[in-house]
């Protein structure tokens, strides 16, 4: 009998697609057939839609960030775990999943919420994707945003540094940046 034959996996969704609509995908996509005997699906009430940036014209990543934290609670009070597996980026709900749950955190990033280089555009007044030129040519708009980001990436190097147990990124420019961040050489790998 192995050593994980009462291991359970839990995912917790927002999606409308049923499990084994889900699982087709993923053999499709990657190949992997999953048994579905040890693999539970746990809808989401909020359905992760929170979590969507469209829903917040400004100041998108505090909202986020509260979002991720919400979600998470939501999944956990539903159905609680012993290992929380991240794989949609909620870092900043990661200090609050290990206080009031007292898991283990696995992040599996693919991109960081928040990153030095975006908060150095912001800083030297760079029109970008996160910096609408409007904000870019204002200096109080731009002296508001730049505090902003630096308390975001701040929070949330914090966040990462403080409460994961063991991180994995997508590639060599996401794993440097969260090297940077979260400050785990140990316990971050390129997946």
């Amino acid at each position: 009998m192995s050593q994980y034959s009462d291991l359970q996996i839990v995912i917790y969704s927002g999606s409308e697609k049923k499990p084994k609509d889900i699982l087709e995908h993923v053999r499709t996509r990657f190949g992997l057939n999953i048994s579905p005997l040890r693999l539970s699906f746990v809808r989401l009430e909020s359905g992760g839609k929170s979590l969507k940036p469209d829903n917040y014209p400004s100041f998108t990543m505090l909202w986020q960030a509260l979002a991720s934290i919400a979600v998470a609670f939501e999944a956990l009070m539903t159905c609680p775990c012993d290992i929380f597996i991240d794989t949609m980026g909620i870092g900043y709900a990661y200090p609050f999943v290990k206080l009031f749950f007292g898991v283990k955190i696995f992040s599996y990033t693919h991109y960081p919420l928040v990153s030095y280089d975006m908060m150095r555009d912001v800083i030297r007044n760079v029109a970008q994707f996160n910096n609408r030129k409007e904000i870019a040519e204002s200096k109080i708009k731009s002296n508001i945003k730049k505090v902003y980001y630096v308390l975001l990436t701040y929070i949330y190097s914090f966040c990462g540094w403080v409460a994961t147990d063991q991180i994995a990124t997508n590639s060599s420019w996401t794993n440097n940046h969260i090297l940077e961040l979260w400050r785990k050489p140990e316990k971050t790998k390129i997946m």
